[in-house]
């Protein structure tokens, strides 16, 4: 089975933006959230991995300290189950992959059309990812509650860590 090296980072991003609020558990946290993230992505695997394992990972150490946090978990949950992938077409225009939702939302926003185009589906990728790691970062809106500074810190890294991972992989 083969890991990508994109998914096992943004699992970790996803993770370590919360460090603040993890404490020493942040580490092992971001290891665990990079290998169920790509393993949640990778082939013949489930996407639930992905989708119940890292919020449960993520949350964990939080949950100890303030219980309600549950329900970023919860919303995390709900945010990747959004899906991520692009549409992807043979070169004849046969339809390999229809992508999820927001990935032909955004394949149709950056104009791509049933051929196959790596320049409109690498913005088309960073476009959805992005939305993801806003959508994410908005979930855990409740530590805000907690620490201002440290959220915004964390939301932030984590919508811009994201699109740079995925442009430099």
């Amino acid at each position: 089975m083969y890991l990508n090296k994109e998914e096992i980072l943004t699992g970790l991003a996803h993770s370590a933006c919360w460090a603040f609020f993890q404490g020493w558990y942040a580490i092992p946290a971001a290891l665990i959230s990079g290998f169920l993230w790509a393993f949640g992505g990778a082939a013949e695997t489930s996407k639930n991995w992905r989708r119940i394992g890292c919020p449960i990972i993520i949350c964990l150490p939080i949950l100890f300290k303030y219980p309600w946090v549950a329900l970023s978990g919860f919303l995390l949950h709900i945010i990747l189950r959004l899906g991520y992938g692009i549409p992807t077409y043979l070169p004849d225009g046969t339809c390999l992959d229809n992508g999820s939702d927001l990935g032909r939302l955004w394949w149709k926003i950056c104009g791509g059309k049933e051929v196959p185009d790596k320049s409109i589906e690498r913005i088309a990728t960073i476009g959805v990812r992005t939305t993801l790691a806003l959508l994410a970062a908005l979930a855990f809106m409740p530590l805000a509650w907690l620490s201002l500074i440290p959220y915004l810190i964390g939301g932030l890294l984590l919508t811009f860590l994201v699109p740079i991972i995925v442009d430099k992989t």
